[in-house]
């Protein structure tokens, strides 16, 4: 009985001894602030590189070796540890927040030193004034020491305080510094992504595929800001919203605009020669000839959707490929093409229209484009119009020239 007595004590002791154990590891485990305050005394208060770089995460590590973090921490603290050397009362820290999570913590560090920059260009500015000045060459040296010392002690005015925030991540129950090293190669790779996109985008918008090209425009934005692409993607976007096609309708300001029927054919022109009766006739070329209906909405304007001069309307025909047919325009002696006029809509009044370009040049294009620009209310608003459609809605697409 006692040998089984004494095997039961042994085991229980044990296994309070490994609880113990257990809650005082856990009790000893590196806080957050713990591990910030390290990392700042080996990188902020000292230079060791060495002890620093085993605070860092594992992602970190995979973005630098050892050697590499000793060697730019020397370069990047080379100033201030010149001037921690003497002045080391100058540099201090402060935690003043700590958000701790589940796997991830942030904490707040006010950092206090010297401005570097300020300290070097007033000493900079003194050295010259004393190379200009009366003092013998061999008391410029102390005089610019005693300079420093002066500038040191008016601390108040040079000191500068910054909050830092730092992220730390727990690696196998340990608190350890994410700082991000990765961050440049992450953003090569994601700007690469971006014109990668870019250059999709490009190739969809001159397909004529516009809503793949915005979507494409707006994920390359997404990982890197860029005018150009933003400038595209605005565009686009305001080309969508004025698209429609033939039969459709859209309304414009005042204006509702219809696009009705395509067609290839002879135009009727009227022509009238001075000192001659006027006559009218038609051309001996083809013609492409858009015909739509627009509509004043208004409740009370009274406007015209051109110039005073009709043959003002400003309008081209693209197709797929790039290539651009320009609007019909009249001779010296042509007053009127396809019934055109000038015309004042009143409130409610609906009127067709006719505007007149050239053929595709091209027979292989299956794209077009119509851009037409309207004015939509009494004051001068303008917009632009896109009727977009294919070759099979052209009538008497037969007569279309060959390439």
């Amino acid at each position: 009985m006692k040998f089984l007595w004494g095997m039961w004590r042994r085991r229980y002791f044990n296994w309070i001894c490994g609880v113990a154990s257990c809650f005082l590891l856990q009790a000893c485990a590196d806080s957050p602030e713990d591990v910030v305050s390290s990392y700042l005394e080996h990188t902020f208060l000292d230079n060791n590189g060495i002890k620093a770089y085993d605070l860092l995460s594992s992602e970190d590590k995979l973005y630098t070796d050892r050697n590499e973090f000793v060697k730019n921490l020397k370069r990047e603290n080379v100033l201030n540890k010149k001037i921690l050397e003497k002045y080391e009362s100058h540099f201090s820290y402060e935690i003043i927040d700590t958000q701790i999570n589940e796997d991830t913590s942030f904490v707040t560090v006010a950092i206090s030193k010297p401005n570097a920059i300020n300290v070097l260009g007033e000493l900079v500015g003194y050295a010259m004034y004393s190379a200009f000045a009366t003092l013998p060459e061999n008391q410029q040296a102390l005089a610019i020491a005693r300079k420093f010392d002066a500038i040191m002690m008016s601390k108040d005015r040079l000191q500068v305080t910054e909050e830092k925030v730092f992220r730390l991540i727990k690696e196998k129950d340990e608190y350890r510094l994410f700082l991000d090293l990765g961050r440049p190669y992450k953003q090569q790779l994601l700007h690469k992504e971006a014109e990668n996109l870019r250059k999709k985008a490009e190739l969809k918008e001159q397909d004529g595929d516009f809503e793949a090209a915005l979507q494409m425009y707006n994920e390359s934005l997404a990982l890197k800001h860029d005018q150009v692409v933003l400038s595209r993607a605005i565009l686009i976007k305001r080309r969508l919203e004025h698209t429609l096609y033939p039969g459709q309708q859209k309304d414009f300001g005042m204006l509702r605009f219809r696009p009705e029927t395509i067609e290839i054919r002879k135009v009727r022109i009227r022509r009238n020669p001075q000192g001659l009766p006027a006559y009218t006739e038609y051309t001996a070329n083809e013609y492409m000839v858009m015909t739509y209906q627009v509509q004043n909405i208004s409740e009370g304007q009274v406007f015209a959707i051109e110039e005073d001069n009709i043959f003002r309307t400003k309008s081209r025909l693209t197709d797929n490929y790039g290539n651009i047919m320009r609007e019909l325009r009249p001779d010296i002696y042509t007053d009127e093409i396809e019934g055109m006029e000038f015309r004042l809509l009143k409130p409610g009044e609906k009127a067709v229209f006719k505007v007149v370009c050239e053929v595709p040049l091209n027979n292989k294009a299956g794209k077009f484009t119509w851009k037409i620009l309207l004015k939509t209310d009494n004051e001068g608003a303008q917009t632009e119009a896109f009727v977009d459609f294919c070759s099979d809605q052209i009538q008497n697409i037969s007569r279309m020239v060959k390439a």
